[in-house]
């Protein structure tokens, strides 16, 4: 296998890559051959593994203090290698994390109890934990008190409650354990470290949810969710007030205040000192989708993910069509401010690069193969009103400065990288599309259709820098 750049071409020591990036200048990648895994920084391959953590979702690498640090196997059983330091063996690695000054923290369970390991001092037992953050040299997690007794499984519904009323969770700073709840909020409501106090979510026996600050427990209500901290921060959020078993009005919430309520708020932050939010309004059977920007509202049908701010103005994805009921056809596009784009059957890889959108839009197409099997829409790369060129496909969208790269791919399943408007050679496959901004390159890992030799020689001839 090869990594080609666009100054030289790197033999790798495997023959599947898994992970490729660049990181402080320097090559980092990781792959397995006949003899087994390992990861390469720079020119220093690691040592050998068996394989890679599968109950890791999707291997990576991240460099610490200047060494890969990543999760392998070894015998049957898991460990975190942090350069060629070796970490303790266990059935399974639950969150891995590292910091500038070199400290690494994760958690392992090893048959019944699980617990966390920081700069290799073992932390207090527990029948399972969540590690969510790493500040201090402190590991942030919640961990439950009891274990689970499942011998009232599968017993009927009140066997079920009796189960888990006996579990109770706390979050653990460090040793420091918190106050014990029926369960610790994780999605939509992560746990923070906010100026050395921990901000999370908690479930009460009774049901009910609320928003714990420090020592300070919130008001209680039917759900909470969308945490975050402002910047002096104070806690905002969103919840849903307890209205005896009815749906029950969303509140936005910034520290004990209730800011606005609506029928419906989603996607709730707090951005330059405003509230930022999606709500929804039922009038009879319409319901309305509007944007809320501090007291500023931007009208839509429907927003599609978290909106942000870009040069004062939000900025979102909008969607018509496609709710039961409406005959229009399905269409995103962007809105920013009051300007409305264009419509695709969709949007995605969406960011924002020198204050323009950069995304990879699919086109409405409906064609089928020799087989009558649909063929998916083609797609093409959007730089604010600048549209690409069309193609079968396109992946990895990147970019140096405010010049797209990206993947694209062929009817006949043929792959380039597309540098600005430039395509490049064409391959049977190119994944792994990286770019190092202090170098100035692109790097990518190739399948060859022609022979290595006579391509690499074609190559080297050929090769020059960027820009």
């Amino acid at each position: 296998m090869y990594i080609h750049t666009a100054t030289q071409i790197t033999t790798l020591p495997y023959n599947d890559v898994h992970f490729m990036a660049f990181v402080d200048g320097k090559l980092l990648h990781a792959g397995e051959d006949d003899y087994g895994a390992s990861v390469t920084y720079d020119d220093e391959q690691g040592p050998r593994l068996d394989g890679f953590a599968p109950t890791i979702m999707g291997l990576h690498v991240d460099v610490v203090a200047g060494k890969p640090l990543y999760v392998g196997v070894r015998q049957g059983k898991e460990l975190v290698m942090h350069g060629r330091k070796e970490g303790r063996y266990c059935d399974r690695v639950c969150g891995l994390f590292g910091s500038p000054q070199g400290s690494v923290g994760y958690g392992v369970t090893e048959g019944e109890e699980s617990f966390v390991i920081v700069d290799g001092v073992e932390g207090k037992r527990y029948p399972s934990i969540w590690p969510h953050a790493f500040a201090d040299g402190k590991m942030l997690y919640a961990a439950d008190l009891q274990k689970l007794d499942r011998s009232l499984l599968g017993k009927g519904k009140r066997a079920w409650d009796e189960a888990f009323e006996r579990k109770f969770t706390c979050l653990v700073f460090g040793s420091e354990e918190g106050k014990p709840y029926r369960s610790i909020l994780k999605d939509g409501c992560r746990p923070l470290i906010v100026g050395g106090r921990q901000v999370y979510g908690v479930l009460h026996p009774d049901g009910t949810c609320s928003i714990v600050d420090g020592s300070r427990e919130g008001e209680r209500y039917q759900g909470v969710s969308d945490l975050c901290c402002d910047s002096t921060g104070i806690p905002l959020y969103h919840a849903i007030e307890r209205n005896a078993g009815r749906p029950g009005k969303h509140v936005l919430v910034r520290g004990t205040e209730e800011v606005v309520r609506h029928d419906h708020i989603e996607y709730a932050s707090w951005v330059n000192g405003r509230p930022l939010y999606v709500a929804w309004q039922i009038k009879g059977e319409e319901k309305e989708s509007f944007l809320m920007y501090g007291s500023d509202r931007f009208d839509s049908d429907c927003h599609i993910g978290f909106p942000d701010i870009v040069d004062g103005q939000p900025f979102f994805v909008g969607q018509t069509g496609g709710f039961v009921g409406d005959d229009r056809p399905l269409g995103r596009f962007i809105v920013h401010g009051g300007t409305r784009g264009r419509a695709y059957d969709n949007i995605s890889e969406l960011e924002v690069v020198d204050g323009k959108p950069l995304y990879v839009a699919s086109l409405p197409e409906e064609r089928y193969d020799e087989e009558w099997y649909p063929i998916p829409p083609h797609q093409r790369v959007v730089y604010g009103a600048q549209e690409g060129v069309i193609y079968a496909r396109v992946t990895d969208l990147t970019h140096a400065g405010s010049i797209p790269i990206y993947c694209a791919w062929t009817d006949d399943s043929q792959a380039c990288v597309i540098i600005g408007e430039d395509e490049g050679y064409f391959f049977d496959a190119v994944f792994s599309l990286q770019f190092d901004p202090k170098r100035r390159e692109v790097a990518r890992t190739p399948f060859f259709r022609q022979p290595v030799e006579e391509y690499l020689m074609s190559e080297i001839e050929a090769s020059r820098p960027l820009f």
